[in-house]
């Protein structure tokens, strides 16, 4: 790196987030626009990394790999001047599981497990929605983002033993 390059402390302005996700973001939350790791602290004035807070090693690796504590590197980032809360378009792909669970999903699609076992499993899980009485509508979108998930980190030769569920 330039030695004449300066950093200065992150003031939580959201700049890198809503305008270039980070590598992680990519790899989590593929469709979305802007990373919904994203989150604005109304009581601090500011946003932070949802996944850099995770407990444990999980987090440490996140605040590893995104260099919390390094500072913000974007000197043309005028975002810094007046960190507000910015409108974000928010979106309507299968982005919203949370993180940890977006892992159990991935170490789930990377195994040989049977589509018919992976559909019963969903079902199972619909059943037991059912009973706790969730709209019928909510049971759909939560089955479309597991799906979506479990297709999305799939060997490609399990793909047809999926079905789409609506």
């Amino acid at each position: 790196m330039d030695p004449e390059f300066k950093t200065k402390p992150c003031v939580g302005c959201g700049f890198c987030c809503i305008k270039s996700k980070c590598s992680a973001g990519q790899r989590l939350y593929k469709s979305a626009d802007v990373c919904p790791a994203l989150i604005w602290s109304e009581e601090k004035k500011r946003y932070y990394c949802d996944l850099m807070i995770l407990p444990g090693m999980v987090g440490e690796g996140y605040r590893k790999e995104l260099y919390a504590g390094e500072g913000c590197c974007s000197n043309l980032n005028s975002w810094r001047n007046n960190v507000i809360e910015r409108e974000v378009k928010k979106e309507n792909k299968p982005n919203n599981i949370d993180p940890l669970f977006q892992m159990f999903l991935r170490a789930i699609g990377r195994e040989m497990i049977s589509g018919d076992k992976l559909c019963l499993i969903i079902s199972g899980l619909e059943h037991e929605l059912k009973l706790k009485n969730t709209p019928d509508s909510e049971i759909s979108d939560i089955k479309k983002l597991i799906t979506y998930h479990l297709k999305n980190n799939r060997n490609t030769m399990f793909d047809s033993f999926i079905g789409n569920f609506k």
